[in-house]
Parts: structure tokens; C-alpha cells; sequence
């Protein structure tokens, strides 16, 4: 009789595990990997400049190195935006020339949002939604997500060059 009364739950406990929360996005883990190590890196990258060197410019039509840093934070927040449930909002450019404390502070504030744009990627299918972007256009959760690293890593690799400009070394990047 417990035999039978096991046997008949058992159907009824996988439906149940069916109904569960959806399974975690390895996307958005392996995402939050890649996004804590450039977190690291970039702040690294800022650590690195003198205070006197954050107005350094290598030509007159470039942004300022500050310019570099600020421009990665601004543009995660604006990329971020619908991955995070809200409507993108376009800071202009040139981007603000920002002192060093309250550059370390606006990047930090950006990684941290981005942070919790990821986890709001409950499985991997999420990052196949499409959600509007800039002009109303459509473009996937997932696309958005590398957007982020490529549109960091374009801008940090210039920041790079300008700290060799000055002839100072990079730090080590993590890889």
C-alpha cells in the first residue's frame, strides 16, 4: 500500500519540480564573470593615472582620459537601461570632465547597475526577449549584454594608450 501511495506521488512531485522557478541563466553567470573582471580592471586602469593627467588629451579632437572613463559609465547605464526595466536616457557627449573621486564613484555606480540588470536574467531564454532600444528600435536582452563589454573594453583600450602615452605602465590585464 505505501509502495502504490509512493508510486502515485511521484508523477506528481516531477510536475511539481516542473512548476519551479525557472533554472538559473548561466548567460547572465557567466556575464557577471566577465563584467567583475572588467569592473577591476577598469577602476585598476583609473587607479593608475595621476590626478594631473586626468585632463590628458593625446590629440585636441579627443575626449580627455577622465572623458574615457566617464563615457564607459554613462554609456553602461544608457546600454543597461531596458536590460534593467528602464527607459534608456542619452547623457550627450562630449561627456562631463569629472574629478577622480567622483569618476571612481560614477563607474562603481554603473558596474553596480549593470550588475543588477544581469540578475534580473532569471534563464537563459530571457536573454532572448527583445526589448526597445535607442530610436525604438528592437534588439535582444543577450545583444545588449555584449554590447556592454565591447562598448567598455573600446573605451577602456583607449584609456590604456593614453596611460602608455604618459609612459606609464598598464596594470596587468586579468584575462
Amino acid at each position: 500500500m505505501l509502495r502504490r501511495s509512493l508510486l502515485s506521488l511521484t508523477p506528481l512531485a516531477f510536475f511539481r519540480a516542473g512548476a519551479a522557478p525557472p533554472c538559473p541563466s548561466y548567460f547572465a553567470k557567466g556575464l557577471q564573470a566577465r563584467w567583475n573582471a572588467s569592473r577591476e580592471y577598469t577602476l585598476a586602469v583609473l587607479d593608475k593615472m595621476p590626478d594631473e593627467h586626468l585632463t590628458f588629451r593625446p590629440t585636441p579632437e579627443e575626449w580627455t582620459f577622465s572623458q574615457q572613463l566617464t563615457h564607459i559609465a554613462d554609456g553602461s547605464l544608457l546600454i543597461a537601461a531596458p536590460l534593467h526595466g528602464d527607459k534608456p536616457v542619452y547623457s550627450g557627449a562630449p561627456p562631463r570632465q569629472l574629478a577622480r573621486a567622483e569618476l571612481k564613484k560614477h563607474l562603481e555606480h554603473s558596474y553596480d547597475y549593470v550588475t543588477e540588470a544581469f540578475q534580473r536574467l532569471p534563464n537563459d531564454a530571457a536573454g532572448e526577449q527583445p526589448v526597445e532600444f535607442l530610436g525604438g528600435g528592437k534588439m535582444l536582452k543577450r545583444d545588449l549584454c555584449y554590447r556592454l563589454l565591447d562598448h567598455v573594453a573600446h573605451h577602456r583600450g583607449q584609456a590604456v594608450v593614453y596611460l602608455r602615452l604618459k609612459g606609464i605602465t598598464p596594470p596587468e590585464y586579468p584575462g
